[in-house]
């Protein structure tokens, strides 16, 4: 399983080292609605969502006010609420309110 794992990791992994400005901005990743053809996969965001994770837990505690962690829980949040844009459907299955 860990191969598997590996297969699916960002091939050149953020650092909360690297500053914001260079990591790109979130429409830069999460790409435009109606441009599907340079969507990242599901599994990518997914990949990439359990990676800054990552980096969160290995940083140990850290100030809530320092803005690579900020700029890193945001990009958690994009990825989320894009995961959610994708696929709208509510916990346990039930589709969402029109």
């Amino acid at each position: 399983m860990t191969d598997f794992l590996e297969s699916v990791r960002p091939v050149e992994p953020l650092s909360l080292a690297v500053p914001v400005a260079q990591r790109g901005g979130v429409d830069e990743v999460v790409g435009e609605p109606d441009d599907a053809a340079t969507e990242p996969s599901v599994r990518e965001l997914l990949s990439e969502l359990a990676h800054l994770e990552d980096l969160l837990r290995a940083a140990g505690p850290v100030a809530v006010g320092d803005d690579e962690v900020l700029a890193v829980m945001a990009r958690e949040q994009a990825i989320i609420d894009e995961l959610h844009r994708r696929n709208p459907s509510r916990p346990g299955g039930a589709p969402a309110p029109a």
